[in-house]
């Protein structure tokens, strides 16, 4: 099975491995919005460069390994109660159109306070940020991705281009 773009796995596990080289800093740093789109970035390039071996230049399900291990994933979200119809870690990339643009926006409005000049105190707004950013990051994309697993909710797949 050869694919018309052989670099395309390559370039993603790099990308995988590049992206990981801020985590130390951004965790010593408590960096929450920082650190689940490192996370969201890996996952979403490990998932791409599997995606790319596996499935080059053809449609059938050659790895059914592949959907079990992306059920494993998915099934740390939703314990195991909504898992009918994996394909290809999909769930996953779900999750991913939503925390890419949340943590986007805890970054922003974090350098947004930075810069606008105001007093900063530091124990009250730290915590209000921390759970905040867990919300946004962490807890907004697994509801976004328990939504796009339930039946009548069909317009996941026009938003995240999965392959439903």
């Amino acid at each position: 099975m050869q694919s018309g773009y052989p670099e395309l796995p390559v370039l993603a596990f790099i990308a995988a491995v590049l992206v990981l080289i801020p985590l130390p800093r951004q965790i010593k740093a408590c960096n929450v919005a920082c650190i689940t789109i490192i996370l969201w970035l890996f996952v979403h390039c490990l998932v791409s460069g599997v995606d790319a071996i596996l499935w080059a230049g053809n449609v059938t399900d050659s790895a059914p390994v592949w959907c079990e291990i992306s059920k494993t994933f998915s099934n740390l979200f939703l314990n195991r109660v909504l898992t009918q119809d994996i394909r290809s870690a999909s769930y996953l990339r779900n999750g991913a159109v939503i925390a890419f643009p949340a943590a986007t926006l805890c970054i922003s409005k974090h350098l947004e306070f930075i810069s606008s000049g105001r007093f900063v105190s530091l124990d009250k707004n730290q915590w209000r940020r921390t759970y905040f950013e867990l919300f946004m990051c962490i807890v907004l994309p697994c509801l976004w991705m328990f939504l796009c697993t339930s039946s009548g909710f069909v317009s996941c797949s026009n938003v995240s281009n999965s392959c439903y």
